[in-house]
């Protein structure tokens, strides 16, 4: 049996495996470090051994998922010269990786490149304890260029088509997920706010970084589909429902860790303008350890 590759052995990665074992299929892991075995993983109330691939698994996946976060991608991308195979290869993470993306494929003309995102959140309790937030949220696969579905995704949709999705926009789907990020998670991170819904007591800031990014993103991208108040509205919405939901970025600040700025508000560095992107950025790239603040050690 083919395995599903998963590049990215944190809360995400582990994520994906769940719901690959759930259809009776074959996950194997490859952390920043190489093959991981990840043994007594719970995820909601279920315990799980992962395994890592061996060489003939990892030369011949049948979909290659990527799971890091957009300041390691670089490092992950370069574990694709194990495969052997023409596979699709899809990542999930978060933020503005498309120089890198079309880098990458110059470098590997043979595999399949994809656009991915999740409509869920994943968290890391303790060391081996995640949780999922919605759980009835999404993988959503699409073309980079257009290409159908390969017989690895099929058997992903076929099997948990409540899970995996195969959608001919994503592309615009990501982009609309990085919109949102770039005005919610600059601010959370740079005012340490907890959680998601403590934004809404900044409306004024949250507003002005998501008009700025609007506007970057339409200088990136092109016109938007949708008018600015629309999506403003349906971010909103996001944050009202997710309002309890751990801030990633805000945690990552608190903890000393690198976060994913560079890929949200750092994309305005380099253009004229965009003064509270670049501001808040440069808050969260000079961010400090909150000395109360305890990490969970990542499963590596």
């Amino acid at each position: 049996m083919k395995p599903y590759l998963i590049i990215g052995n944190g809360a995400l990665g582990i994520a994906i495996a769940s719901r690959i074992l759930e259809i009776g299929e074959s996950p194997r892991f490859l952390g920043r470090q190489g093959p991981a075995e990840l043994k007594g993983v719970k995820l909601q109330s279920v315990t799980i051994d992962l395994e890592a691939p061996t060489d003939e698994e990892l030369s011949q996946p049948w979909v290659v998922f990527i799971t890091v976060k957009a300041h390691h991608l670089e490092t992950a991308l370069k574990h694709l010269e194990h495969v052997r195979t023409s596979c699709p290869v899809v990542y999930l993470g978060n933020g503005f990786i498309d120089n890198l993306w079309k880098e990458t494929q110059l470098l590997f003309p043979d595999l399949i490149w994809r656009v991915g995102l999740t409509t869920f959140a994943v968290s890391q309790i303790s060391e081996k304890k995640f949780e999922i937030h919605h759980p009835k949220g999404q993988v959503v696969i699409g073309p980079l260029l257009p290409k159908s579905p390969t017989l690895g995704e099929k058997i992903l949709f076929e099997k948990a088509p409540a899970a995996f999705v195969w959608n001919e926009h994503a592309h615009y789907l990501r982009r609309k997920k990085w919109l949102f990020n770039t005005a919610l998670n600059t601010l959370c991170g740079a005012h340490r706010l907890r959680t998601n819904g403590a934004a809404l007591s900044h409306e004024p800031a949250l507003r002005l970084l998501f008009h700025e990014a609007f506007k970057l993103g339409t200088e990136r991208w092109g016109a938007w589909q949708e008018p600015e108040e629309s999506l403003y509205r349906e971010l909103l919405a996001l944050i009202q429902a997710t309002s309890t939901n751990e801030n990633s970025m805000s945690r990552d600040v608190r903890f000393g860790k690198p976060t994913e700025s560079e890929y949200l508000a750092g994309v305005a560095e380099g253009h004229e303008g965009y003064p509270t992107l670049k501001s808040f950025h440069h808050k969260i790239a000079g961010g400090f350890r909150d000395k109360n603040e305890t990490s969970p050690q990542p499963y590596r």
